[in-house]
């Protein structure tokens, strides 16, 4: 049995939405461990590497889940070798999703002097209870086409300098 806390939460491996405030029974095999993301989350993902640099990063992929009303995210970034960061050299991103019937909203506010690696984010949105229609991002309506169906839900890819604010309706 998990106890999910009241809100829209999904499990991570399947997507699956669930309405908390209750007890439910999950079944799930041995060699998992359920694990369940809050509704308004977003979660980096970042290639597996077995040291810093191994792999080139050319983007960072976000992936944000619908939920009930605003909710906040952090991101903690430096070079992940060194003192740089002593040195004022690292990043917090705030991520701030607005849940709303049919729209939501993901912007970002960053405060620091770290320059990432990768030049794009891919930004998926999982569990939409709409059928997207329209985008603006920075505020420009942009072209629906750059909005892409995928399996998890919908996915597009904007460069980092110049992405501040998301709305899909």
């Amino acid at each position: 049995f998990v106890y999910l806390p009241k809100g829209i939460w999904y499990h991570l491996f399947t997507d699956e939405k669930y309405d908390g405030g209750k007890e439910l029974s999950i079944l799930t095999p041995i060699d998992h461990i359920p694990v369940f993301v809050a509704g308004g989350a977003v979660l980096p993902y970042f290639p597996v590497q077995q040291y810093v640099g191994e792999k080139t990063i050319d983007s960072l992929t976000m992936v944000c889940y619908f939920g009930n009303g605003t909710k906040q995210n952090s991101l903690y970034e430096d070079a992940g070798d060194g003192y740089a960061y002593e040195k004022g050299e690292y990043n917090i991103n705030t991520w701030t999703t607005v849940s709303d019937g049919n729209r939501f909203e993901l912007m970002l506010d960053t405060k620091g002097h770290y320059e990432p690696e990768y030049a794009d984010f891919s930004i998926i949105i999982k569990g939409l209870p709409f059928i997207p229609g329209k985008i603006w991002l920075n505020h420009n309506e942009e072209d629906f086409n750059l909005l892409q169906k995928v399996e998890q839900g919908y996915k597009i890819s904007v460069k980092r300098k110049l992405f501040l604010h998301l709305v899909i309706q």
